[in-house]
């Protein structure tokens, strides 16, 4: 079973960020496999590392950028390199306070809550340009931290922002296709495992007002129960589950980001019955839509 790392929520402000700075990163003083009840993101400043996040491997060099979502279990192998981690509890971060493209990168790539996290959140792999600004501002504010003077929590957290807007600025550039998002999933059964990526990305961008289970079988060309069994198989949810998830993401960045009604929020995020709306959201986020947007404006 992988380690579960927590400590770093200890050292968050009220905003969900921390930092920290590793001068020297070898294979001796990386974690074995382990995951987080955060989201990580990590900046390699100089050097080069190997990185793993779940089945995927990948080479990170300087000026490279990856995020680690909740839960998701990852394992670093280096040889001697400047490493920076940024630490993310998005359940504090202040939403309203942020950029719009910033607001809207972390929406697309970073689940909201630990709950809504399943076995197909993509590996992110950000290549940013002007890696010496970028390590200049975490250095920045890795020292705010360090030296704990009047305001440092403010001042780390307005670093950290900045460098986010530029990782989600290089992110919208090269962004990747859906064609090619799903073709790295692909395995030996490419084919029906190309087309439930497919359907997975519909679903994302359709969650509000899905088809039926057979409407949608149909489409992707499988038989009901098939697709129900290989979609689970694939995401660890059920369909429905999984788009049900969708549409309370979608509920929890606009509670967030907006001042929109929470009945017209509701309806937008595919819920036709506001009372049922606030059963499933307080259900699943233990909080209702009006204490979330509260507590996130405070």
């Amino acid at each position: 079973m992988d380690e579960i790392i927590s400590q770093p929520l200890q050292q968050m402000g009220q905003s969900g960020i921390g930092i920290e700075y590793f001068p020297h990163v070898t294979g001796s003083t990386c974690p074995q496999q382990h995951a987080h009840r955060f989201v990580e993101m990590l900046y390699v400043a100089s050097g080069e590392l190997d990185h793993r996040i779940g089945r995927y491997s990948y080479r990170m060099r300087t000026g490279d950028f990856s995020i680690i979502n909740y839960g998701q279990s990852h394992k670093l192998t280096a040889s001697g390199c400047e490493l920076y981690n940024i630490y993310i509890d998005l359940r504090r971060f202040p939403f309203h306070d942020q950029p719009p493209c910033l607001s809207a990168f972390l929406y697309e790539v970073c689940q909201l809550h630990p709950s809504l996290v399943h076995n197909q959140n993509r590996v992110h792999l950000i290549r940013t340009e002007g890696a010496a600004d970028t390590a200049l501002l975490l250095r920045l504010a890795a020292e705010e931290v360090r030296l704990k003077q009047a305001g440092y929590e403010d001042a780390m957290y307005r670093y950290v922002q900045l460098v986010l807007t530029r990782v989600s600025r290089a992110y919208e550039h090269d962004k990747p296709s859906e064609a090619a998002l799903g073709a790295q999933r692909s395995s030996s059964d490419q084919d029906a495992l190309q087309r439930i990526e497919e359907l997975r990305l519909f679903i994302d961008a359709e969650f509000a007002e899905l088809p039926s289970l057979d409407t949608l079988a149909a489409s992707f060309g499988f038989s009901p129960t098939y697709l129900c069994r290989r979609f689970k198989a694939y995401t660890g949810k059920t369909l429905f589950g999984y788009a049900a998830d969708r549409k309370l993401q979608h509920a929890m960045y606009l509670i967030r980001t907006s001042q929109e009604k929470i009945v017209s929020i509701a309806a937008a995020s595919g819920f036709s019955d506001l009372s049922h709306f606030n059963r499933q959201f307080r259900r699943r986020f233990g909080a209702s839509p009006s204490e979330v947007r509260k507590r996130g404006a405070g």
